[in-house]
């Protein structure tokens, strides 16, 4: 775009120091225009040289009029305190569909349409705004190959609360499978007449990849030989002039690769978004000066999209650490995430350093290499003197997880605030010694602590001491130990790539109405050599209860299984708990007479076989006292492979794990599975777990949540996992996916962000599940006699910045950060 070069902002830069600033706001409306404003911060991030600690900003008309370690306050102005925290400049987020229509145009090339003209400038953008993000990319929708131009909008200015700042931004083209088979086109004389009769409808392309290249190519010849004129040919020639960036949708290799091949014949100037698979271009997109956008597919906190044959079809394979690989190979990168996640942009940037990214890296993509590729750099995306007064303040380090956003200032008004009650919502017998300065037992913490394993299991937790002179010690410094992680609830080992069957086959297992199979077993469709495992397993969960999808009313079993050690020695239990499903649709209020129906039959046929146990061990007793005497035979009951399963719910008193979403599904269960059957129950899911809080607690039963732990409500939002704590309920964390299962600690931190005690927070993803599995006895916590899994961190598990650096599983290495590296 044209006056956004990159040697405007390096004048800008010059013109003054950057100011990073967190503060406890002192008033709630921003400077009005012609007033100044002054923020006072304890550290100012600039993103544009070194921060300044403390430091100050000045903004006056909406503009930054000075920064340094001080400025002169002009009279009247308006001061925020913010001397105890941070101040970083407005996030940028570089793809959004914030302004995106209801749903595609039926054509597959429309150049000519611009999102600006799709932006509603009164719309509400406080989620956004809730996150620091003031500028936004707006990006047409993806269903078609060439859907029209993109803009960057400010968002939350006021009345109106959003303006444009560049129309257009760029050209946005789309490859894969997103604009594979469009509509066909009709387009009927109104009325027809003999004259002009009514046509059949026209095929569109593409649809193939080779269909897209193909339709692109001639579109670009067409308008370069000048036979495609007219409006529709005018952002395509902007294009092929250079005036336009080009943005190439591509997340599979082979479309980046087309991308790259199409710009490179027609000199087009590529910014390559989604990038899932950019790692394997990171040297040929830096010698080629290609940008690109990434918007992973892994999102802390939100439900993963990558744990079908279908989402690898589309996105290709997932890899946490692409912003490090490019970042490295000094590729500029842009860091988004979809819309629903914008509030937490930061957590993203904050995850992409756990998986090796430098944190300035990390920031400048979400604000100055980000404003720099959509060429708005020279307005925002740092915090210099004569640039937009766009600043976020926080209440400590950006990247850290109990962070907040206490602030958000566009164009030096105040254009979100948090309110108070938005902060919290209710190896053979030697010993290996491995000491850390913190130790978390899963149930407490030790300073300067030391972990004693022999063989497989642990032997003893200590503070540090003495050791035998034949002991292996490895002293682990400042670092931080903890039990290995347990996830409530994955699907790893059930990976489509491993195991050609669906995630949610319909209907799992049997069950009234289901019509499937009589049982499905887990254990038994586990592939122990999946890969995704050691995805988990860097990410220092140890151990999973790999449960099938919620189709039917009995889903199958529950197995629990760890992602390190032997390939096939790796099954824990085979059947630890049974999940069953109350989800809703059309027998929703049938669900808890079919499960009566069931575990009556469970019962009495448990019921049947402990009785013919007992007669028949009587039986033995007199026929050993008097082989000689005619004794009648007793009569069998029926075997029956589903209740002899079912069975284990009264017999071994197995868990019901129970898949239930709203809060009649919620009360339901507890009446039936807990209160008319007794069984110990655990409820899946639980998204309305805030309404019935006291009946859970009361009834005692436990609740797996995630990746989601929150909820909202008339723009509220409500921490699921402080709620359910406060009320007593028994809480572990649950992935719920395959490749998702490695983002289960940032589960954990975003609960704590959101209010959870961070003791609880740790105890969801270890202690906890490993008690309602009943597997207390061997994982889930350190302490003598226990499997020897652990991990070692950088720092607090709760923050994303912190790596794990080593994990141990029966107490062998089966990860080391710095060896993998």
């Amino acid at each position: 775009m044209k006056g956004m070069s990159t040697s405007a902002t390096a004048r800008a830069a010059r013109g003054g120091a950057v100011l990073m600033a967190l503060a406890l706001p002192v008033c709630l409306a921003g400077a009005q225009d012609g007033a100044s404003l002054v923020v006072k911060a304890g550290k100012v991030i600039t993103m544009s040289g070194p921060p300044l600690a403390p430091g100050m900003v000045l903004v006056r008309d909406g503009k930054i009029a000075a920064i340094g370690p001080t400025v002169d306050v002009p009279e009247g102005a308006q001061v925020i305190d913010a001397t105890e925290g941070v101040v970083l400049p407005g996030l940028v987020a570089a793809c959004t569909t914030l302004a995106e229509t209801e749903r595609d145009t039926e054509e597959s090339v429309t150049p000519e349409l611009r999102m600006a003209d799709a932006l509603d400038v009164y719309a509400e953008f406080r989620r956004p705004l809730s996150g620091g993000v003031t500028t936004a990319y707006l990006s047409p929708p993806h269903g078609r190959l060439m859907p029209g131009q993109g803009a960057v909008a400010k968002l939350g200015r006021g009345e109106p609360s959003a303006s444009v700042l560049a129309d257009p931004c760029a050209l946005l083209v789309v490859l894969g499978e997103w604009p594979k088979n469009p509509p066909l086109l009709w387009h009927p004389p109104l009325p027809p007449t003999p004259d002009e009769p009514s046509a059949p409808p026209e095929k569109q392309l593409p649809t193939t990849r080779m269909g897209e290249l193909a339709l692109l190519r001639r579109t670009f010849a067409d308008v370069r030989s000048g036979k495609l004129t007219g409006f529709r040919a005018e952002p395509v020639k902007a294009a092929l002039d250079g005036e336009l960036q080009v943005r190439v949708k591509a997340d599979r290799a082979e479309d980046i690769r087309n991308a790259l091949a199409l710009g490179k014949e027609f000199g087009l100037r590529l910014v390559i978004e989604g990038g899932t698979e950019a790692y394997a271009f990171a040297g040929e997109l830096q010698g080629r000066d290609v940008p690109v956008v990434l918007v992973p597919r892994l999102v802390p906190g939100q439900a993963t999209e990558v744990d079908s044959q279908q989402a690898y079809d589309v996105f290709g394979g997932v890899k946490p650490d692409t912003l490090a690989a490019l970042t490295r190979a000094g590729v500029k990168v842009a860091l988004s995430v979809p819309d629903a996640a914008l509030p937490d942009l930061l957590v993203a940037a904050a995850s992409a350093v756990g998986a090796g990214a430098d944190p300035e890296a990390a920031l400048r993509a979400i604000t100055s290499d980000a404003a720099q590729i959509l060429g708005v750099d020279g307005r925002v995306g740092s915090i210099a003197v004569g640039k937009d007064a766009d600043l976020v303040v926080l209440t400590g380090d950006p990247l850290a997880t109990r962070t907040r956003i206490r602030m958000t200032i566009s164009d030096g008004h105040v254009v979100y605030e948090q309110k108070e009650d938005e902060a919290t919502t209710p190896a053979a017998g030697k010993l290996l010694i491995l000491r850390a300065h913190t130790v978390l037992t899963g149930t407490g913490a030790l300073t300067d602590g030391e972990v004693r394993i022999r063989g497989r299991t642990i032997e003893a937790v200590q503070a540090a001491s003495e050791a035998p002179p034949d002991a292996e010690v490895i002293d682990n410094g400042a670092r931080v130990i903890m039990p290995g992680m347990v996830d409530a609830q994955s699907h790893l080992g059930l990976h489509w790539e491993s195991e050609q069957v669906s995630l949610r086959p319909a209907p799992a297992t049997a069950g009234p109405g289901s019509g499937g199979p009589r049982l499905v077993s887990v254990a038994d469709a586990v592939d122990p050599t999946d890969q995704v495992l050691e995805d988990a397993l860097r990410a220092g969960v140890t151990s999973v209860a790999v449960a099938p999808g919620e189709a039917g009313l009995f889903c199958g079993t529950v197995a629990v299984m760890k992602t390190g050690g032997d390939p096939f020695d790796r099954i824990v239990e085979p059947i630890a708990a049974l999940k069953f499903s109350m989800l809703g649709g059309s027998q929703r209020a049938a669900r808890p007479w079919q499960v009566r129906e069931l575990l009556d039959s469970a019962r009495n046929y448990d019921r049947d076989w402990t009785e013919f146990d007992r007669r028949w061990a009587e039986f033995q007793r007199k026929y050993e006292r008097k082989p000689e005497a005619e004794l009648k035979e007793l009569s069998r009951p029926r075997r029956d492979g589903q209740l002899e399963v079912l069975r284990g719910l009264f017999r071994d008193r197995k868990p019901a794990f129970v898949a239930a979403s709203r809060a009649d599904e919620i009360s339901r269960t507890i009446d039936v599975f807990r209160e008319e059957y007794g069984l110990e129950t655990v409820i899946l899911g639980a998204e309305d777990a805030d309404r019935v809080s006291r009946e859970m607690g009361e009834a005692g039963v436990a609740a797996a949540l995630g990746p989601r732990v929150v909820r909202e409500e008339r723009g509220r939002v409500i921490s699921l996992a402080a709620v359910l704590a406060h009320a007593g309920v028994p809480l572990a964390l649950q992935s719920q996916a395959t490749s998702g299962t490695q983002f289960l600690r940032a589960t954990a931190a975003h609960a704590a962000k959101l209010g959870l005690d961070a003791s609880e927070a740790v105890r969801a993803i270890t202690a906890e599940p490993a008690r309602l599995l009943r597997l207390d006895d061997r994982i889930g916590s350190l302490r003598p006699g226990r499997d020897a899994d652990l991990v070692i961190l950088s720092g607090d598990p709760l923050e994303l910045t912190s790596r794990v650096e080593k994990v141990y599983v029966d107490g062998r290495l089966a990860y080391d950060a710095e060896a993998a590296e």
